[in-house]
């Protein structure tokens, strides 16, 4: 991948390329974009979601290519892309509630 790929990637993409194929060395498009600091590439390749914790045949995912190489803007893309991949957590519902004779006899037997 050069610089001027992401139209291709794009491309790739919308023509139903999965964003997850490998190569013979379990290399994903993230990968390369990350080893290369090919962020436009990368931007396009995160539109579509990719599973970013699939490992090549070192072990290493794409932030570690990333990472490895000095190539933080790539660093940064990928660690908002895995928050906005996070579940959202739903919030509590805390009800008061009045405390039960039991909490109430030992709060007054205890002060």
């Amino acid at each position: 991948m050069d610089n001027d790929n992401a139209p291709m990637v794009t491309a790739l993409l919308n023509a139903g390329a999965n964003v997850n194929t490998t190569d013979c060395d379990d290399v994903t498009a993230a990968h390369h974009a990350c080893f290369l600091g090919h962020e436009d590439a990368l931007h396009e390749l995160l539109v579509a979601q990719p599973d970013l914790t699939l490992k090549n045949n070192e072990g290493k995912m794409p932030i570690d290519d990333a990472v490895n190489k000095g190539h933080n803007g790539c660093g940064r893309m990928l660690q908002n892309a895995a928050l906005q991949q996070l579940p959202e957590v739903p919030k509590l519902q805390v009800e008061e509630q009045a405390p039960t004779a039991a909490k109430r006899s030992a709060c007054t037997s205890a002060g």
